[in-house]
């Protein structure tokens, strides 16, 4: 046991490598004894809701004039949305005559899928490859157990969500943000304010140049942001269509963003997941808050 715990302490991977073909073998199994495995890592707990993330925003960039006006389901910045306009341009459907749920069905919407996500995962391995600086073999193993976990399956390649895309780009940034070559670290600049504008939280990357005293690479990534976001807006209803999106950014299901993303509605959704009455969730909730920050506060 000691010998065991001595090898998994100087090769973390492969503890890695051995929970993830647990992981596998295990929803297999499962399958083969209960079957509808699927059900269980899909949104829903059904088909319902394949591609949901995928079709849905290709459906609100059929009309990029009406692109924010369908209320705070169109919850990705404008770039994102020149995006699946041009996709819908590669296969335009008569869309304005039924709802965004049907158009999961529409004429070659699955092989356009299979198409990008084919070409997503190719460049992540690439990504992983180029970081990682191990061999092949290694990086398609690493690749393949993430692309097997649930977070990868159903938050991104089940639901189509732009997050698998935007997860590249980050990747590329900070393999060329360290690069010698002045074009490259440019380049990676690119990247990252790409992912800022398909997902707004890769903003954070930013305090990697800040931290490092990289201050004028951290301007450039602000401005190269700041000209991604707005100058999209052009396209996508002018003054308007920013002030929709700012004022839906803010209501998400009837609560701002703030509570939407606080420690409380947090830790409160996960106890009601796990299964705890709706009134123990929130009082958990309301008790993790302070509990946390008592901690915090004793050791800073």
């Amino acid at each position: 046991m000691k010998e065991l715990k001595e090898f998994y302490t100087k090769h973390p991977d492969y503890l890695f490598f051995f929970i993830s073909l647990e992981g596998v073998l295990g929803f297999i199994v499962l399958s083969l004894l209960y079957g509808n495995g699927f059900d269980w890592v899909t949104m829903g707990g059904s088909s319902q809701w394949n591609l949901t993330d995928f079709a849905r925003h290709i459906y609100l960039a059929s009309d990029l004039n009406r692109t924010y006006y369908y209320g705070n389901v169109a919850s990705f910045p404008p770039l994102a949305y020149l995006f699946f306009a041009l996709i819908y341009r590669i296969n335009p459907s008569p869309i304005q005559n039924f709802s965004w749920l049907s158009y999961t069905y529409s004429p070659y919407i699955i092989i356009i899928y299979v198409m990008l996500l084919t070409n997503t995962v190719l460049a992540f391995v690439l990504a992983v490859n180029k970081i990682t600086r191990t061999k092949l073999e290694k990086t398609l193993l690493i690749c393949a157990s993430l692309l097997c976990s649930l977070p990868f399956f159903a938050g991104a390649i089940e639901r189509g969500n732009p997050v698998f895309l935007t997860l590249v780009f980050i990747l590329f940034g900070l393999y060329l943000r360290d690069s010698k070559s002045p074009r490259l670290r440019e380049l990676a600049l690119i990247f990252l304010s790409a992912a800022v504008n398909f997902k707004i939280y890769p903003a954070v990357i930013g305090l990697l140049y800040v931290k490092e005293k990289r201050f004028k690479e951290a301007f450039r990534f602000v401005l190269y942001s700041l000209v991604m976001f707005f100058v999209p807006f052009i396209f996508t209803g002018g003054l308007e269509g920013l002030r929709t999106y700012f004022r839906d950014l803010t209501d998400l299901s009837g609560m701002t963003a703030t509570e939407y993303m606080s420690f409380k509605h947090l830790t409160s959704s996960l106890l009601e997941f796990l299964g705890t009455g709706a009134k123990t969730a929130d009082l958990a909730g309301k008790i993790a808050g302070p509990v946390c920050l008592v901690i915090l506060l004793i050791l800073a």
